[in-house]
């Protein structure tokens, strides 16, 4: 996924504290992840001073784990602003399952605005998980169909090098991971009252 963050002032979570305070309350168990960075501190540390979409990354990694057991999931957080427009990051989820892992994104991103808004409670999560093991249900009874998009990597899928990067649960072995395609662009924009809107998706070509 390409995530844009038009706000220079609103790339990192330590310029919205509130941001990763309101996810380890609904969610707890995001402190057990392993985060791979450069300080080697634990995620709940690493989170908060970090890009926001890497808090989107894991969250995306959290709500499959939630809806659908998997030995590891991981993903990757990038940016390179001398070969693209400064405020677009580049985040590659590992997945199960595609119908699950598209629902995660979106309610990942409610989320992010909810929390932002300072409105998380708005959201019923016993709700939104259940929703989430239906989809992940749906998915497995359509496999071995494919949607022809992706968020990231499917996990086991054969031909590709071992890639180090975030996992939500330490396991002894490597997974193998394949590079795939962008699937869809994600933009976080400040909150603000006269926007309805705060946040936007739009597929490629769309």
């Amino acid at each position: 996924m390409t995530v844009e963050m038009p706000d220079p002032d609103r790339y990192l979570t330590s310029q919205v504290p509130h941001l990763p305070r309101a996810l380890f309350r609904v969610l707890p168990s995001m402190a057990t992840h392993t985060c791979h960075n450069d300080d080697g501190v634990p995620f709940r540390k690493e989170c908060q001073r970090t890009e926001i979409p890497h808090l989107f990354e894991h969250l995306v990694l959290e709500l499959q784990s939630q809806a659908q057991t998997a030995t590891v999931l991981r993903g990757d957080t990038e940016w390179n602003w001398r070969e693209t427009p400064r405020g677009f990051f580049t985040v590659t989820v590992d997945y199960d399952n595609e119908l699950l892992v598209i629902g995660a994104i979106k309610l990942a991103e409610r989320m992010i605005v909810a929390m932002d808004l300072n409105d998380v409670d708005a959201l019923d999560m016993p709700v939104e998980i259940a929703r989430l093991c239906d989809l992940a249900r749906i998915g497995r009874e359509m496999e071995p169909m494919t949607f022809g998009f992706s968020a990231g990597n499917r996990v086991g899928e054969p031909g590709a090098e071992p890639h180090p990067s975030e996992a939500v649960l330490p396991v002894p072995r490597s997974r193998r991971r394949v590079p795939r395609r962008t699937w869809s662009s994600v933009t976080f924009r400040p909150a603000v009252e006269e926007e309805t809107e705060p946040l936007s998706m739009a597929s490629p070509g769309g």
